[in-house]
């Protein structure tokens, strides 16, 4: 006797697997009968994908093809399949994953004798040699917890905390700053209930809330991690990698993702962030997006110090060389694939007469992924009404290698220290020593009291620009590029 509904439901997110999706379909629906259904999300994928589940699904009625309009990822597409669900149980799986002969067969058997909560579906991974490594069950690392990078900083700030007195020092007006993935680390912090009291004052340079990943991104990404490792991706595994190995395997992932941001394969918020490893929104420590949580006032009672250099990311292009082979043509063609509207390219290239492709794309950059996400934060904390925000800008330009005021220059100028070993290969033989005691004097003034020197954040957008003559305050530098990008 046939059940009134199916034992089954499995859902299938669907995005760039044209090679590999029929041979899924074929085992998801190898058992005849009406107690597996399926529903295949297709997330506007732009191959065929379409084209094969329709076809499909006009020959199987257990098929349901939902055809998304925009791409979302894969959790937002698993969402979409689990309303239309009707089984007793629900299974997701990756379309370009394949169900091994006899394993539906042997659940519904299994269903049959025993009711259980929960199903806990494992798996092999075959790689494209033919080598397999094994599945492992559960997102990020099963036997330990998310966010272990952010438990160690709370740690040191419990230390801090509990510590600081026996040197001297004042527990009560800790200042924790960072530069780039730091600054990424500080705000996130901001935003955590469990680092809540730990730290008075915030110093972000160079990095804001760009990235925190949908769990099940994560796991996409921990996937990636166990196949470039050859081996199933838990803590215990992974310790017993050498350093080297370790290393190697992140970098093979953090490429491939650079290579090809693909959606379906690392996940929207992976992608829309450009990194591989990043925090979680894990639900324990991280209960929602870091600045979402800001907007709602967590952080409020922090006065925060923020900003960027005015070209981040020609560290990051021009001595590879890459600037200088980004063609009008292929700058077209990265705009969508990093979240840059057309309209924004054009106004940036209007403020910019005679500049190169590469340098209007590292402009681009700029903005898109340092710049705009300071502006978001400063702006969420101004109408959660927080602590006051003050703003910088770096936009003194290295004499070197057309680098112009890049990445991480402002962190010598930062501590007073242009003579520190490493230094003049950015800086050149003479940087401006003013420039530096001036930036110095106003990270230690906002250190101890919680003022740089000059206006907070408001409708103005007053930002303290630091250029070859000193800082000069300036209101709202650039705004036209800050309006288009929906700022304000």
């Amino acid at each position: 006797m046939m059940p009134s509904r199916p034992r089954i439901s499995i859902v299938l997110p669907v995005y760039r697997v044209e090679q590999y999706l029929p041979q899924c379909l074929d085992s998801v629906l190898a058992r005849p009968g009406t107690d597996v259904e399926v529903i295949a999300v297709d997330d506007a994928s732009p191959d065929g994908c379409g084209e094969i589940l329709d076809a499909r699904a006009a020959i199987d009625p257990r098929l349901q093809v939902i055809h998304l309009e925009r791409n979302g990822g894969p959790g937002n597409a698993r969402n979409v399949g689990l309303e239309r669900a009707t089984g007793d149980y629900l299974w997701f799986i990756d379309s370009d994953d394949v169900v091994a002969d006899g394993a539906v067969d042997a659940l519904i058997g299994r269903l049959g004798s025993e009711l259980p909560d929960v199903l806990l579906i494992d798996y092999v991974c075959l790689r494209p040699d033919g080598r397999t490594a094994p599945g492992f069950s559960g997102a990020l690392l099963r036997d330990a917890p998310a966010n272990r990078g952010l438990l160690d900083q709370i740690a040191a700030l419990e230390w801090v905390r509990d510590n600081i007195a026996a040197f001297g020092g004042d527990p009560g007006n800790v200042t924790v700053f960072g530069e780039s993935a730091g600054a990424m680390s500080v705000t996130t912090l901001l935003s955590l209930p469990r680092a809540r009291g730990l730290f008075a004052k915030a110093i972000t340079q160079s990095g804001s809330v760009q990235a925190a990943a949908d769990p099940a991104d994560a796991a996409l990404v921990t996937k990636e991690l166990g196949l470039s490792a050859g081996r199933e991706p838990t803590a215990a595994n992974l310790a017993g990698l050498g350093l080297p190995e370790l290393i190697k395997a992140q970098i093979e992932v953090r490429d491939a993702l650079t290579a090809q941001p693909d959606p379906g394969r690392f996940g929207a918020t992976i992608v829309a962030s450009s990194m591989a490893f990043i925090p979680v929104v894990d639900g324990d420590l991280m209960p929602v997006p870091p600045l979402e949580a800001i907007a709602a006032g967590a952080g409020s009672g922090v006065p925060l110090l923020t900003g960027t250099t005015t070209e981040e990311y020609r560290l990051f292009l021009v001595p590879t060389g890459m600037a200088g082979l980004i063609t009008e043509q292929l700058l077209a063609g990265l705009l969508a694939p990093l979240g840059i509207g057309a309209a924004v390219a054009d106004l940036y290239r209007a403020n910019r007469p005679g500049a190169s492709p590469g340098d209007i794309l590292a402009a681009l950059i700029t903005d898109r992924f340092f710049r705009m996400p300071a502006l978001s934060v400063a702006q969420a904390r101004r109408d959660a009404g927080a602590a006051p925000t003050y703003l910088y800008e770096f936009a003194w330009p290295s004499p070197v290698g057309g680098l112009g005021a890049c990445h991480s220059l402002e962190i010598p100028f930062v501590f007073d220290n242009l003579a520190a070993e490493g230094a003049e290969p950015a800086l050149g033989p003479e940087p401006p020593a003013a420039l530096a005691e001036q930036m110095h004097a106003a990270w230690v003034s906002f250190a101890r009291g919680g003022d740089p020197g000059w206006p907070s954040f408001d409708d103005s957008y007053p930002v303290m620009v630091f250029n070859t003559t000193g800082g000069g305050l300036r209101a709202d530098p650039r705004g036209d590029e800050r309006a288009i990008w929906g700022h304000g």
